[in-house]
């Protein structure tokens, strides 16, 4: 008989072969027996708001569309033509039908004063804002400040109490692109952004997406996928 709290060299000796007759393993009540954890589900808070910079663009649906999966009811999307087309029309039905209330608003974020004047409107009107993704992804051939200063403006007006803070950035801040040394610039920038917000302890991630063959700008675009690769 095997009185153990190792059961895992209990079977060994089984494995050995040098046992004789049957062999029975006792387990006491206050036995503690190593498990593998549950990973943890993914849920948000129904009492809360979530907002999504460009959450209207083809990159930036995904991460709506899986708030709304895993429970939240509240979503803040900005937008450039804040559901002015019938395929954004459509997208915030369904998001609609599915429970979640969500709010669109026409917002230039490279402008401090809009920024500010968002942040105060809805934290009145609606549940307190507990995430951020700033998703935004767009190859123009254009001046890059603005975007910096928005990027800037924007991460540090959010509500500090927030459970994450998202940037999906590029792997050509990485990597480089020679046809676009602003959109390249901007992704340097954004992951330096993120790590400047953790160094002042609050929450940040910049993620370097790789190029997004199904949705956004590579499908919408012809000659986007030529000029990034």
């Amino acid at each position: 008989m095997f009185v153990s709290v190792s059961h895992s060299s209990n079977l060994a000796s089984l494995q050995a072969g040098k046992h004789m007759g049957k062999v029975v393993m006792s387990v006491t009540p206050d036995m503690m027996v190593p498990v593998i954890a549950m990973p943890k589900q993914l849920s948000f808070r129904p009492d809360s708001s979530y907002m999504i910079m460009g959450g209207l663009g083809g990159i930036g649906r995904s991460p709506c569309k899986k708030f709304v999966e895993h429970g939240a009811k509240s979503l803040i999307i900005l937008s450039r033509n804040a559901g002015g087309t019938k395929g954004s029309q459509q997208f915030l039905n369904k998001l609609y039908r599915a429970g979640c209330a969500a709010t669109v608003v026409s917002c230039d974020v490279s402008y401090e004063s809009q920024v500010k004047a968002l942040m105060k409107s809805y934290k009145a009107e609606l549940p307190p804002i507990r995430g951020v993704i700033y998703a935004d992804m767009v190859l123009e051939m254009r001046q890059f400040a603005p975007r910096f200063r928005a990027a800037g403006a924007f991460i540090h007006l959010a509500d500090h109490d927030l459970d994450f803070f998202i940037i999906p950035s590029s792997l050509v801040g990485v990597s480089g692109s020679a046809s676009q040394a602003n959109y390249t610039a901007k992704g340097t920038f954004q992951d330096a952004l993120a790590k400047h917000r953790r160094e002042e302890h609050l929450t940040a991630v910049s993620i370097d997406l790789g190029m997004a063959t199904s949705v956004g700008d590579v499908v919408q675009n012809k000659g986007v996928a030529e000029r990034l690769t």
